[in-house]
């Protein structure tokens, strides 16, 4: 038989009743009869899709004098709307802002046993992951305690809209970043108003536009150049 278990049953273990229904045939007169029973089936923690549980006993009746063959109960897990498994550890999205990824901070993080806060570090690049050991799911059969981890993927959030105000903050940003020697250089700065404009929407006029185009492709040119005095 298959039981469907939603994924927290099947994190934490569970005991359900199965409705067993099955055919017996009468060897001597060759008749078949249809019996059914219910069947208590305990579920261990740490179950996942395709394990099978083997019930001794709860089969169907064997010969005169025989004892009952096995239950076969295949597992079906469900998919979960927030946490990715991946064997005994969970994997989780947490979005953040611009600021937190620059500056660090904390961030509230929905655990399998309740909500904890998380430090997040300065500095955090793209696809930055954070380990929370211990607190995945328990080892299938295992001691008590003994758990996977919980993977927690930082997704740096890029607003598609900004205010006036905070556009010149990411611009003298940008410009101070330039003057310290970091991060971008001079000739892709000088791209940066398109690149407002693409990513946070800034009303421009159509001129603007096409000049900014312009300064786009003109980095772009500078780029392949230097790429080809490389090769």
């Amino acid at each position: 038989m298959h039981v469907r278990l939603t994924f927290e049953e099947a994190v934490f273990g569970t005991s359900t009743d199965l409705n067993l229904r099955y055919q017996v045939q009468d060897r001597q007169t060759g008749k078949v009869e249809t019996k059914q029973r219910e069947v208590v089936v305990d579920v261990p923690a740490g179950i996942e899709t395709g394990m099978n549980l083997r019930l001794t006993g709860q089969g169907a009746e064997g010969d005169t004098g025989a004892p009952r063959g096995n239950l076969l109960v295949q597992i079906v897990v469900e998919e979960d709307d927030y946490f990715r498994r991946d064997g005994f550890d969970v994997h989780t999205d947490i979005p953040i802002s611009i600021s937190q990824a620059v500056l660090g901070g904390t961030a509230d993080v929905k655990t399998l046993t309740g909500e904890v806060e998380i430090k997040i570090p300065e500095g955090c690049q793209v696809n930055t992951k954070l380990l929370l050991r211990g607190k995945g799911i328990q080892y299938l059969n295992g001691r008590p305690g003994d758990k996977g981890s919980h993977i927690v993927h930082l997704q740096i959030q890029i607003p598609k809209s900004i205010t006036a105000k905070q556009e010149q903050c990411l611009r003298e940003f940008d410009e101070e970043t330039k003057n310290c020697g970091d991060g971008i250089s001079g000739r892709l700065a000088a791209a940066a108003g398109s690149a407002f404009e693409s990513i946070f929407g800034s009303s421009k006029q159509s001129g603007d536009r096409a000049k900014d185009k312009e300064k786009v492709d003109q980095v772009d040119d500078d780029v392949d150049d230097k790429k080809e005095q490389v090769s």
